[in-house]
C-alpha cells in the first residue's frame, strides 16, 4: 500500500490514549513498525506529530524541539534500514 499513502505522521502512546509521545517514549515497537512500513514503495512524507509527555512541560520549547529532532533522525533512520 505504500504508493497509495500520501503522508504519514508519527508519535508515541501508552496503549490506552492517543498521547503523541516522541517516539521512544511509549509502549510502540519501533523496530517492527519501521520493518513493517512499505519502504520501497512509499514516496510520501514522513513527519512526527508530538507534545511534551510530562504536563507542564519541564523543559523550554527550545529543549523539546531538539529532543523532537533527535528522535525523528532515530526514527529516519530506523525507516532507512
Amino acid at each position: 500500500l505504500g504508493n497509495r499513502l500520501v503522508t504519514t505522521h508519527w508519535s508515541d502512546n501508552d496503549g490506552t490514549r492517543d498521547c503523541h509521545w516522541l517516539p521512544g517514549e511509549g509502549i510502540i515497537e519501533w523496530p517492527s513498525v519501521a520493518a513493517a512500513f512499505p519502504r520501497p514503495t512509499y514516496a510520501g512524507h514522513t513527519m512526527i506529530e508530538v507534545v511534551p509527555k510530562e504536563e507542564p512541560p519541564r523543559n523550554s520549547p527550545e529543549v523539546f524541539l531538539s529532543r523532537a529532532y533527535a528522535r525523528a533522525l532515530w526514527l529516519k533512520q530506523l525507516l532507512d534500514n
